[in-house]
């Protein structure tokens, strides 16, 4: 009889528990965007970047540095890193693998792939179309990974996505490389390759704004279904949820956020690697609480790696994928010795 308030408690606590998190990861959020203003081949004071903010009355080369080139490039990297952390969690949920991450399982080499052979047809390709193809590599590089986890005997298990996505992604970014080497547009890729922020726009961030308004919805309806999958897809049919409709759908949600992302800053691993299994340690598995709490934190981690980039070694800047390489990779192989891909 007690069970159920247990259960309550338990939920309450857990909610509770994520509106302090989130709220707090916000206002370390705010802060890091602050840092990202000030920082760069010139520094700031705090009162130089809030009298542009407030009350733009620093006018001049500040001005123009902090609204035109900072604060784009900022809300860029919020953006892209709550799009990589929530992509990250649904493809771990989804695959129940816990190695699942958007730049591993060879869908940032799939962009690349295609966005290579756009810049080899039509150089200086547009937005749009920089978009376009790299969605469309997203899309080939997704399929194929799933086609060839399936043929293998005993179905797509969650080793085996992960070997099939290292392999497509290998693959593809062997042919990346040998049709920019061809046709000369290796300086062109090479900010794919690393990953940067340095050219970001605020048309970026527009594209960016609306891919995500539209992936948003759907990402909602997503939240119930992917928490019972965990359990299973015998457990999760049996409770009502329509398997193949919420994959297609889980899957429509990666490329949209991945495919923009990807579009606009290139490569950037481990994001969603990393944030989803920090968010499932505070909150627990339910992607109702786990979901905002990567959002939150994915921003806050890329952020902070992108002041990280300019600081590493000024004037210069280091590419920001490179700086997330570097938290990545050791907890990369964290994952693989303590878990070795399962979600368990």
């Amino acid at each position: 009889m007690l069970r159920p308030k247990k259960n309550y408690m338990a939920s309450r606590n857990i909610k509770r528990r994520t509106i302090v998190i989130t709220l707090g990861g916000l206002l370390l959020l705010v802060a890091a965007a602050i840092s990202s203003l000030q920082y760069g081949s010139t520094n700031y004071s705090i009162q130089t970047v809030m009298d542009v903010l407030l009350s733009n009355e620093e006018s001049g080369q500040a001005s123009q540095i902090i609204l035109d080139i900072r604060m784009p490039r900022m809300v860029v990297a919020l953006l892209i890193g709550g799009y990589l952390a929530v992509s990250g969690a649904i493809m771990q949920g989804l695959t129940r693998n816990a190695l699942a991450e958007p730049g591993l399982l060879g869908i940032s080499s799939g962009a690349a792939f295609v966005l290579v052979i756009a810049l080899a047809i039509v150089p200086g390709l547009s937005t749009f179309g920089t978009t376009a193809a790299a969605m469309l590599g997203a899309t080939i590089a997704m399929v194929l990974i799933v086609l060839l986890a399936s043929y293998v005997k005993g179905g797509a298990s969650p080793v085996k996505l992960t070997l099939a996505g290292m392999a497509i992604g290998m693959f593809l970014t062997s042919l990346t490389t040998a049709i920019s080497l061809y046709f000369d547009v290796t300086k062109d890729m090479s900010f794919w390759y690393a990953g940067s922020l340095s050219t970001a726009t605020w048309d970026d961030a527009r594209l960016l704004v609306i891919f995500g308004a539209i992936a948003i919805p759907v990402l909602i309806y997503l939240l119930h279904p992917l928490t019972l999958l965990r359990f299973g897809e015998d457990v999760a049919s049996s409770l009502g949820v329509r398997i193949k409709i919420v994959q297609l759908l889980s899957i429509i949600t990666i490329l949209l956020l991945t495919g923009s992302s990807v579009s606009v800053a290139g490569a950037i691993s481990f994001v969603g690697l990393i944030v989803p299994h920090i968010s499932k340690m505070l909150v627990g598995g339910d992607f109702r609480y786990m979901i905002p709490v990567s959002t939150v934190l994915g921003s806050l981690l890329l952020v902070l790696a992108d002041v990280g980039s300019k600081l590493m070694n000024p004037p210069f800047e280091t590419p920001v994928g490179v700086v997330t390489a570097l938290l990545g990779v050791p907890f990369f192989l964290y994952l693989i010795q303590r878990k070795g891909g399962s979600m368990k």
